[in-house]
């Protein structure tokens, strides 16, 4: 009895091969990938590049139609599906057809810009300012220089802070009052019937989003030997 390798070869000409960047041959990132067929079928499977179109993964059957969700590796992939023991494809997914004629559904999974390979938090580095040299940085101690200067006339004088802006002579605060009533206190304020027997109503967080299904999730480490 031929292998599903072996099966899938006999339907068509060559068998296209997933392209994966192996930089890191030990921890390889998975991404959760939904795969859904609309077209009908009792036996449902789907079948790909990434494990060299040996393994078939049966999908399950819902109200609407039949799924299934897997995590596969980062890169360009290419499956097919086998309905009833046919294969075929899914003309409302993205696909490729070869120099033969033969069509293949493709998938390309890709990690998010803003997500380290080796952590998966945000790598935000290329926004962030330069450092300051480390020639900008000393440990020498104050001298007398920094707290006293030199006059024309020879003179050693203290360094005075910075004088006060005009306008702060101005405000409201520094003006003395001359009202007798100015340490009484503030009569109580008085509420309305209205206003103090009001009804409370539902608070709605204003960072409060719905939940919404994606069909490719957050990616995660793998350890692969």
């Amino acid at each position: 009895m031929p292998t599903l390798r072996q099966f899938i070869q006999s339907q068509v000409h060559a068998l296209p091969q997933s392209t994966m960047d192996n930089k890191d041959k030990f921890i390889r990132r998975l991404i959760s990938v939904e795969i859904t067929w609309n077209y009908g079928g009792n036996s449902v499977g789907v079948v790909g590049s990434w494990n060299n179109w040996q393994n078939m993964e049966f999908l399950q059957h819902t109200e609407t139609n039949v799924t299934v969700t897997m995590a596969l590796p980062v890169g360009i992939h290419y499956y097919c599906f086998i309905v009833d023991g046919a294969l075929t494809y899914a003309s409302n997914l993205e696909c490729v057809r070869d120099n033969y004629g033969d069509h293949y559904n493709i998938l390309y999974l890709q990690e998010d810009v803003l997500k380290a390979p080796g952590n998966g938090f945000a790598n935000l580095s290329e926004f962030e300012s330069p450092p300051s040299p480390p020639s900008s940085y000393d440990n020498k101690f104050f001298t007398d220089k920094d707290f006293y200067y030199r006059t024309k006339e020879g003179k050693v004088r203290e360094i005075q802070p910075p004088e006060l802006p005009p306008q702060l002579a101005e405000a409201v605060l520094d003006m003395p009052s001359c009202s007798s009533d100015a340490y009484h206190s503030l009569p109580r304020p008085q509420f309305s019937q209205s206003q103090s027997n009001h009804r409370t109503g539902t608070l709605i967080h204003p960072f409060a989003k719905p939940m919404a299904k994606i069909t490719k999730g957050v990616d995660m480490p793998n350890m692969m030997m």
